[in-house]
């Protein structure tokens, strides 16, 4: 079953890519240089379309964490930088996530209590949300490799129970910027081509 949703998955790609309509319609359309993504500080998937090799999972641009050391993990990179050269990179990871899915299946075994009463149940889930518990001094960051782009998260604790400041790196605000360019001189068919492969989503946008 599984080499066989490997083959269809495959199948689809390929006749996606060579598609004629797909390619003319995409090419040349949502140029975004390499100098560009790197002022904007985009990350993820825009970022390496346009030729910019940065991908925490393979700690470029960044430590790696979780077990991708351990894992065959592949990063594409393209060269224009335009509408088609997106569309590739996110099928590509795409297939390379069907992969990473099928070399990851057998889950680990749980080695925690189990909990038999709800009263066990509410104090295992105060102890996962750190109730009562007292952090670090300090500021703590942390980052991720996100489908839109890197998620960064920062902490400031000043020793009590609940952090001082928390904030959110948000991957699509940074990429949303790109369409000040992106909007300029071109079609309004060109401009919805390339909102949509920037992969905005309005409401992370709003909070």
């Amino acid at each position: 079953m599984t080499q066989r949703c490997a083959r269809v998955i495959s199948g689809a790609f390929l006749g996606l890519v060579n598609n004629r309509a797909l390619r003319s319609r995409c090419s040349g359309v949502g140029h975004f240089s390499p100098t560009k993504v790197t002022n904007y500080g985009i990350h993820g998937v825009i970022a390496r379309a346009s030729g910019v090799a940065v991908d925490l999972r393979l700690g470029l641009g960044g430590p790696t964490y979780a077990a991708y050391g351990a894992l065959s993990v592949r990063s594409f990179v393209g060269r224009r930088g335009d509408c088609y050269d997106r569309f590739v990179v996110r099928a590509r990871e795409l297939l390379t996530s069907y992969k990473l899915l099928g070399s990851a299946h057998q889950p680990a075994a749980d080695k925690r209590p189990k909990t038999e009463s709800m009263e066990a149940v509410i104090m295992h889930f105060k102890a996962s949300c750190g109730s009562g518990s007292v952090g670090e001094r300090g500021l703590g960051v942390s980052s991720v490799e996100g489908p839109k782009g890197c998620v960064t998260v920062s902490v400031i604790n000043t020793g009590g129970q609940l952090p001082h400041r928390l904030h959110v790196r948000s991957p699509v605000a940074h990429n949303l910027h790109l369409l000040d360019t992106a909007a300029t001189n071109v079609t309004f068919a060109d401009f919805v081509a390339t909102f949509c492969s920037l992969d905005v989503v309005l409401g992370e946008i709003d909070r």
